[in-house]
């Protein structure tokens, strides 16, 4: 996935088969996100206003730069976990004891395909702390910047819900539904009060007449 074009990634989305789908999609934007953040500390290290932030600017594009490179991986094992869902689907189901297999077989394999959002919201929630920082101590010729990668963020962590919540829906364990939906509700509750934070700072930067 890493390695696929643009392009040809469009194609393959826009085909009308289920993969991929929202949940590369929602990787796909913390992956943008991050490569934003990234951009926006680099821009601010070895300017000669910033000196005092340079460490911490130096140590947001690292992480930036890494959880890029997992959220690319990420695109790739949602298609791969999706594709379990589908081959489980497709098991024989004309014998109590294949309906059985099978049933077992989706069920694992839902639970599988929630790893890949939930590695995405985490992603994303820790992308919107970077962007608390960016905007407040960054480069602020780049604050526009940081915006689109903090609205960015919150797109992948909504879409990582989403895609958690679609595949919860179809598991029988009910005390892991509740476990994971009590988790996905502080993960919202957290990314909210930073996003809030976030904007209130970049409201008073960007609409700030000198």
């Amino acid at each position: 996935m890493k390695e696929l074009a643009l392009s040809r990634f469009l194609e393959d989305l826009s085909a009308g088969t289920p993969i991929p789908g929202g949940g590369s999609v929602s990787a796909l934007a913390a992956a943008l996100s991050a490569s934003l953040i990234c951009m926006v500390a680099n821009l601010t290290v070895g300017k000669k206003d910033f000196e005092d932030v340079r460490g911490e600017m130096e140590r947001i594009s690292r992480e930036a730069l890494s959880i890029r490179d997992r959220s690319l991986e990420t695109m790739a094992k949602d298609v791969e976990a999706f594709r379990r869902v589908l081959e489980a689907y497709r098991l024989p189901k004309e014998t109590p004891s294949q309906r059985e297999q099978r049933s077992r077989r989706i069920e694992e394999a839902y639970k599988e395909a929630m790893e890949p959002p939930l590695e995405v919201i985490e992603g994303a929630l820790r992308l919107l702390s970077l962007c608390e920082a960016l905007v407040e101590r960054g480069n602020p010729s780049a604050i526009s910047d940081a915006a689109v990668a903090l609205y960015l963020a919150e797109a992948a962590l909504r879409g990582g819900v989403s895609n958690v919540i679609i595949n919860l829906n179809n598991l029988r364990d009910e005390e892991l539904r509740g476990s994971i939906r009590e988790r996905i509700e502080g993960l919202q509750e957290r990314a909210k009060a930073l996003k809030e934070r976030v904007e209130a700072v970049l409201s008073s930067k960007l609409f700030h007449t000198p």
